[in-house]
């Protein structure tokens, strides 16, 4: 087989091989795709079992969610800023909304319109659907540490001690 077959195969392959959508089908994968985390570290988040404490130079933030919409969940933040007594609270939603800007033959690019990221006063955490009830969510280590607890401890999270 000549390399100008073998390349168009491969491409066929890649186009209409992996790229399937999800769409609201259970996902059995245990890490994300390679391309969403450009160095970033990832964890993959359940919506209903899980909220997320995250802490970067600003503050802390606890974060939960509440609803799946399509593509996407909405959720709601508690966020104290560091040497502040008062929290912040909060709420917000993130989704995907893929626009086509180009295409040519078996290729198309594609521009996520959504709104992709949680923000939490000033924290900011990159969110990537993964089916109606999980996500993956991308940060900096190095700028952000997050743990995850149960959803339903969502209140009792004491953000002063945290802060510590």
């Amino acid at each position: 087989m000549s390399h100008r077959y073998t390349v168009a195969i491969a491409l066929l392959m890649l186009q209409f091989g992996g790229m399937a959508d999800a769409g609201d089908e259970p996902v059995n994968d245990t890490k994300v795709p390679v391309f969403v985390t450009f160095g970033k570290d990832s964890l993959p988040v359940v919506y209903k079992e899980s909220a997320l404490v995250a802490r970067n130079k600003d503050g802390i933030a606890a974060i939960v969610f509440d609803k799946p919409i399509e593509k996407g969940v909405t959720y709601h933040y508690r966020f104290l800023a560091n040497g502040q007594n008062e929290e912040q609270a909060g709420e917000g939603k993130v989704f995907e909304k893929y626009k086509e800007v180009w295409s040519f033959l078996f290729f198309s690019y594609h521009e996520n319109e959504g709104k992709p990221s949680i923000k939490a006063g000033p924290i900011s955490l990159s969110w990537h659907y993964r089916n109606r009830d999980s996500a993956w969510i991308t940060y900096y280590s190095s700028q952000t540490r997050i743990e995850t607890t149960d959803a339903r401890d969502f209140e009792k999270i004491d953000l002063k001690r945290s802060l510590k």
